[in-house]
C-alpha cells in the first residue's frame, strides 16, 4: 500500500504556495509610506535594490570575498576561488545550490534520481551523507554557519549577495574541516535605506515562482530585511500506474534578518527556513528486470509506488563583530539548525509489480559556536585566530517491506526496520598568519587542530528477511574519537598590481564513522559498522591576473590532491536461493580505499569588452581515479568473504571536463527604457554513478543553454522579460543506476522550460 503525505496533501500545499507566491511578488507594491522612512530621496544601494542597465561599468571591477574570513580582493587571495555574484545567479537561472552544477569549474552535483541524498563533489571528489554515520567532504556555509549534511544542498538560493566556491582543503579557516572545498553563501544584509523588490515567474508545466524582499531601517542603528521565495512546478516524468507526474516540486522559503550597527559593533540576527513537498523521480526507465518489458517511452515509468519527499530546513544564527580602534576584529557566530526529510514509497524494482518498498525518515539537529580574532590586514604581518565547537545528532528510521509479488513467496509480507542515531562533537582551533617581507612577496602559514568524537546507537531487525542474509542486530553501541593536525603553507609573488602568482600546500582530514545502513550478516561479522578516517594532501599553484585596464580578469589554478584511506560508500549485492527461487540482496558498505589521486586545471574569467557587455565563466579539467582499491566489492560471501578491486577506476560523478560561459548585455533602448539580455552555456562531461565504472552506471555528457531577455524602466522601477531553460530541448541520460533489487534504469534530464517574468522594485 502506498503511504500518504503527512499533513497537507500536495494539492493543498500547492494552493497555499500559489497564494504565498502571488503575495510575495506583490510585496514590491508595498508603498514606501509603509516603511520606516521614505525611500523617494534615498540613494539606491547594492543591497537595497538592483541598479538599472544605465549604470553598467566599463571594467570587471573588484570582487571582495571572505574566503580567508576577512574581506579581501579576490585577486590577492592565494586560494582557488570561483565567485558568482547575485545578479549573475539570476542570469544563470540558479534557484538552489544544486543549480550551480558545472557553472563553477570543478563543482559537480550528481543527478538526484540515483541516490537517497544529493551528491556534492569538488575537483572530482565528492560524496553524499546517505546515512547518519557518514559525513560530507565538502562543507556548505550560509553567512559563516555550517549548514550540515547532504539534505542542505537542496537549500534554495534567493536574495543572495554572492556565492564563493573555495576549492581544496579549507579546515584551516573553516571550523568544520572540509577536505575538498567549501561553498560559502553570503546573503544580502539589511541596509539603512528603504528598499523592496518582487519578482514573479510563470512558465512551462504550470511553473509559478516568486521571490521578494523588503528592507527598512527601524532606527538609526537598527534595520530589518525580510526575504521570501516560493516555487511550484509539475513533474516531467509520468507514472503510467497512477497517472502521477514525477519530478514535481513545491517549496516555500523565507529569511528574516535584523542588523544593529553602532560604534564599531555589528550584530546580525537571522532566522531562515525552507519547506518542500515533491513527487520525486527516484529511478527511471528500466533497462533490465520486469519493467524493461513494458515498452515505455521517454519520460515514462510504471511504478506501483510513487516516491515522495517531504523536507524542512530551518535555523537561527547570531553574528556579532566588533572592530577595535587598534584594528583588531573580534567575531562570534552562534547557530542552531534543524532539518527533517521523509523519503517515502521508494520502489524496489521499477515496475508495477508489488515486490516491496522503502520508507526513510531522516532527522538532524546541530549547534555550532565559532570565535575569531583578526588583525588589520595589508601590513607587514596579519593573522586570524579561531576556535570552533560543533554538536550534531543526525538520526534516521528505515522501514523495508516486501509485497505480495516478491520473488520469494516465503518472504512476502516481511518487514526490516533500522533505527540509528550518531551523536557527534567537534572541537577545533585554527589560525592563519601572513608575512609580507617585501612589497611583492607574502608568505602564509596556517594550522588546524581538531578533535572529533562520535557515539552510535544502531538496531536492525529484519524479521523473516534474515533469510535474505540481512544481519539481526538488536542493539549496537560504539564510540570513536579522532585527533588531527592539518597544516597549510603558501607563497605569493606579485610582480605587478594586476598579476599575482602563488604556490600552496594544504592538508585535511576527516574522522571515521559508522555505517548505520542496510547491513548483511557477512558484512557485520567480518567488517562491522566502523570505518576508518581519511586524509588528503593538496599541492596547488595558481595565477591571478587582470589585463586591458581591468577589462579582463583571468585566474588559473593547477592542483594535485592525494587521498589516503579514502572512504567509499557503495551498494553491494549478493544472491540468495530460497525454495528454489534466487533473489538479489542489496546492502550498503563503506570501505577505505587505499589511495586516490585527483589532478587538474581550473580557469575562471570575466571580461567587459565594451560598455554593458559582460562575459564570464570557467573551465575545469580533472582526472580523479582510484590508485588502489583492493577490497572494492564482494565476489563471494564466504566465509571468509572474497573481494575484487577497482584499481584505476574513475571516481563517481567525476567528469573529466566541465565548462560554463555567460554573456550578459545591457543597453539603453531610449532615455526611459533599457534591455537586459543574457545567455548561459554549461557543459558537463560523461561520468559514472558507481565506482565499478560499469556501462550500467554511465551518464551522458550534457550541453545546456539557458537564456533571458528583459526590458525595464531606466529608473529601475520595473522590468518584464522572457526566459528559457534548456533552449534547444537537449535530451540525455542524466542518471543511471540500479533499483533495490539490482535492476538497471536510466533517467533523462529535464525538458525545455519557457516562461515570463515580472519584477518591480523601488
Amino acid at each position: 500500500m502506498m503511504a500518504r503525505h503527512n499533513g497537507l496533501g500536495l494539492a493543498a500545499f500547492r494552493a497555499r504556495l500559489y497564494a504565498t507566491t502571488f503575495g510575495i511578488a506583490l510585496a514590491g507594491m508595498v508603498p514606501a509610506a509603509a516603511l520606516a522612512q521614505q525611500a523617494a530621496t534615498a540613494a539606491p544601494s547594492e543591497t537595497a535594490a538592483a541598479a538599472p542597465a544605465a549604470d553598467a561599468d566599463d571594467t570587471v571591477g573588484e570582487i571582495v570575498v571572505t574566503a580567508r574570513q576577512v574581506s579581501e580582493n579576490l585577486q590577492k587571495v592565494p586560494v582557488s576561488v570561483g565567485v558568482i555574484k547575485g545578479g549573475r545567479l539570476e542570469a544563470m537561472s540558479v534557484r538552489s545550490i544544486i543549480d550551480l552544477d558545472a557553472k563553477v569549474p570543478s563543482l559537480s552535483f550528481g543527478n538526484q534520481s540515483v541516490r537517497l541524498q544529493p551528491f556534492l563533489g569538488i575537483r572530482g571528489v565528492g560524496d553524499f551523507s546517505r546515512n547518519p554515520g557518514f559525513d560530507n567532504r565538502a562543507g556548505i556555509y550560509l553567512d559563516g554557519v555550517f549548514l550540515g549534511r547532504s539534505s542542505t544542498t537542496e537549500f534554495p538560493i534567493f536574495d543572495i549577495e554572492r556565492v564563493e566556491v573555495l576549492r581544496g582543503p579549507q579546515g584551516t579557516l573553516f571550523g568544520k574541516d572540509s577536505l575538498t572545498g567549501v561553498i560559502s553563501i553570503t546573503s544580502a544584509k539589511p541596509s539603512f535605506e528603504d528598499g523592496y523588490r518582487g519578482t514573479l515567474r510563470l512558465g512551462s508545466r504550470d511553473l509559478i515562482e516568486g521571490n521578494a524582499f523588503v528592507n527598512a531601517p527601524i532606527t538609526d542603528t537598527l534595520a530589518v530585511r525580510v526575504s521570501f521565495a516560493a516555487q511550484s512546478q509539475d513533474g516531467y516524468y509520468r507514472n503510467l500506474f497512477n497517472n502521477k507526474k514525477l519530478g514535481s516540486s513545491s517549496n516555500v522559503a523565507g529569511r528574516v534578518q535584523l542588523r544593529y550597527k553602532s560604534d564599531g559593533t555589528t550584530v546580525d540576527l537571522a532566522l531562515d527556513g525552507a519547506s518542500s513537498k515533491s513527487d520525486v523521480l527516484l529511478g527511471g526507465r528500466p533497462i533490465t528486470g520486469p519493467g524493461a518489458t513494458l515498452g515505455l517511452s521517454d519520460y515514462q515509468v510504471n511504478l506501483n509506488n510513487s516516491p515522495t519527499k517531504d523536507r524542512s530546513i530551518y535555523g537561527v544564527s547570531l553574528n556579532i563583530e566588533h572592530q577595535f580602534d587598534n584594528g583588531l576584529a573580534l567575531t562570534s557566530i552562534s547557530a542552531f539548525r534543524r532539518s527533517t526529510s521523509d523519503l517515502l514509497n521508494i520502489d524496489f524494482d521499477q515496475s508495477p509489480l508489488s515486490q516491496g518498498a522503502n520508507n526513510i525518515r531522516d532527522r538532524d539537529r546541530s549547534f555550532s559556536q565559532e570565535l575569531r580574532l583578526a588583525s588589520s590586514s595589508g601590513g607587514l604581518f596579519d593573522y586570524v585566530l579561531g576556535a570552533f565547537y560543533f554538536s550534531g545528532s543526525p538520526s534516521w528510521n528505515w522501514a523495508l517491506s516486501t509485497g505480495p509479488d516478491f520473488a520469494v513467496p516465503a518472504l512476502r509480507g516481511g518487514l526490516l526496520t533500522i533505527h540509528a542515531k550518531v551523536d557527534q562533537e567537534v572541537i577545533a582551533g585554527f589560525g592563519r598568519a601572513t608575512l609580507r617581507p617585501l612589497t611583492w612577496l607574502s608568505v602564509d602559514a596556517g594550522l588546524r587542530y581538531g578533535r572529533t568524537t562520535k557515539d552510535v546507537r544502531y538496531t536492525q531487525v529484519p524479521g523473516i528477511l534474515t533469510g535474505l542474509g540481512f544481519a539481526n542486530v538488536p542493539l549496537y553501541e560504539d564510540k570513536l574519537s579522532s585527533n588531527k593536525l592539518s597544516p597549510l603553507i603558501s607563497v605569493s609573488v606579485r610582480p605587478t598590481e594586476t598579476i599575482n602568482g602563488y604556490a600552496l600546500f594544504s592538508t585535511g582530514a576527516r574522522p571515521g564513522g559508522f555505517n548505520v545502513d542496510l547491513t548483511s550478516q557477512t558484512n557485520f561479522t567480518f567488517g562491522g559498522l566502523r570505518f576508518g578516517g581519511e586524509s588528503v594532501k593538496n599541492y596547488e599553484t595558481g595565477l591571478k591576473t587582470q589585463f586591458f585596464n581591468n577589462r579582463l580578469r583571468l585566474n588559473l589554478a593547477a592542483y594535485v590532491m592525494k587521498f589516503d584511506d579514502f572512504q567509499v560508500s557503495q551498494l553491494n549485492s549478493t544472491t540468495q536461493t530460497i525454495g528454489g527461487v534466487t533473489s538479489v540482496v542489496r546492502f550498503n558498505t563503506i570501505n577505505n580505499a587505499a589511495k586516490v589521486t585527483s589532478k587538474g586545471i581550473e580557469i575562471d574569467f570575466e571580461a567587459v569588452p565594451v560598455r554593458g557587455l559582460n562575459l564570464s565563466g570557467g573551465v575545469g579539467i580533472n582526472s580523479a581515479k582510484f590508485d588502489s582499491f583492493p577490497n572494492a566489492f564482494l565476489i563471494a560471501a564466504g566465509p571468509p568473504p572474497v573481494f575484487g578491486n577497482y584499481d584505476g577506476n574513475t571516481l563517481i560523478e567525476a567528469p573529466k571536463f566541465t565548462a560554463s560561459a555567460t554573456a550578459s548585455y545591457k543597453f539603453d533602448l531610449s532615455d526611459r527604457h533599457y534591455a537586459d539580455t543574457s545567455l548561459t552555456y554549461t557543459y558537463r562531461g560523461k561520468s559514472f554513478s558507481d565506482p565499478s565504472n560499469s556501462a550500467t552506471f554511465l551518464q551522458d555528457k550534457s550541453n545546456l543553454v539557458n537564456g533571458r531577455i528583459g526590458i525595464g524602466a531606466s529608473s529601475g522601477r520595473y522590468e518584464a522579460g522572457v526566459f528559457v531553460k534548456n533552449l534547444f530541448d537537449t535530451k540525455f541520460v542524466q542518471g543511471a543506476g540500479t533499483s533495490g533489487l539490482g535492476f538497471a534504469y536510466q533517467a533523462l534530464n529535464e525538458p525545455r522550460v519557457v516562461g515570463v517574468e515580472f519584477t518591480i522594485r523601488n
